[in-house]
């Protein structure tokens, strides 16, 4: 992928180089794609397409599919296809209402999604991504978006990925769906043959699952860190007033070899301190000790404060 390359240019540049041999699935295909983008008039049809690999795709079908002469407008962002003659209109008229029982009047397809087989299923998901599609950079967040003209066309595009175990929502936007988890995603993804970006968004997967599990650990030792150092100043703190006083000799001696040891290794762990009592004890143990200690202290500066 160039370096100005988005990941959602590198998707539709893999899509459009799968062959389509078979003229029922570029029919439906380019069907889909008019249907969810046309401008449709009784005399005039106007398309446009935004993906320069898919312009070319585009052009292919349409040159195979319906043979029509039509107007081609190429810009630098966009090329606006342009069908004005009787027979150009009726031809993809034709095609709307044989490949989706498409209704241009209302903007509606009225074939149901249980008539496609699993094959046309595929086309249709295809043919809405590289039309209508988007992804955000997977290292940053998890979208992927489809923005259609037809609120019908939405609709039925969102019964279709529902029906394929496809988690989608539409947000504020009427006319916009969304998937918003890497498991929807990387299954979108697999589902319209988009393989190779799939294992490329998987691998990102793993990078950022990794890279947050470590900073998730670096955290939480880092929280740990500041609480061992915390408490380690107040008891050396203490134990120091306690000395300044002349009261450390009124320790208890069980107590007063835990503060020897306190002020003797200020950075040790309780691990490392629990190791150099005499016998040794557990962690948790020098942690009940420290804990006994500071409440001795405290208990002391209370009932000596005045």
């Amino acid at each position: 992928m160039s370096r100005s390359e988005s990941f959602s240019q590198k998707v539709k540049k893999e899509l459009c180089a799968v062959e389509q041999v078979n003229l029922n699935d570029k029919s439906l295909h380019l069907a889909f794609s008019l249907a969810s983008s046309a401008s449709f008039r009784s005399h005039k049809i106007i398309f446009k397409c935004y993906n320069t690999n898919y312009i070319e795709l585009i052009k292919s079908y349409i040159d195979d599919v319906l043979d029509v002469d039509y107007i081609l407008e190429e810009k630098k962002t966009q090329s606006s296809f342009e069908f004005s003659s009787k027979v150009a209109v009726e031809a993809v008229f034709d095609l709307l209402e044989t490949e989706l029982d498409f209704n241009w009047v209302r903007g509606q397809i009225n074939r149901d999604i249980a008539d496609f087989n699993q094959e046309e299923r595929i086309d249709i998901l295809r043919s809405a991504f590289l039309m209508n599609g988007s992804m955000a950079c997977p290292e940053q967040s998890y979208q992927l978006e489809l923005a259609l003209k037809r609120l019908s066309v939405k609709n039925f595009l969102h019964e279709l990925l529902v029906d394929e175990n496809i988690e989608v929502s539409s947000g504020s936007n009427a006319f916009f769906l969304y998937l918003r988890t890497g498991d929807d995603i990387a299954e979108f993804l697999g589902l319209i043959g988009a393989h190779r970006s799939l294992l490329d968004f998987e691998n990102i997967r793993v990078k950022k699952k990794v890279n947050e599990d470590v900073n998730r650990i670096v955290n939480f030792d880092n929280a740990n860190l500041q609480r061992v150092a915390d408490s380690t100043a107040r008891q050396i703190l203490a134990l120091k007033k306690l000395n300044d006083i002349g009261a450390y000799q009124m320790l208890p001696e069980d107590l007063k070899e835990v503060a020897n040891l306190r002020l003797k290794f200020p950075g040790y762990s309780l691990s490392d301190l629990a190791a150099e009592m005499e016998p040794s004890i557990s962690k948790s143990g020098m942690y009940h000790r420290l804990a006994k200690l500071e409440k001795w202290i405290n208990d002391y500066f209370k009932s000596n404060a005045d």
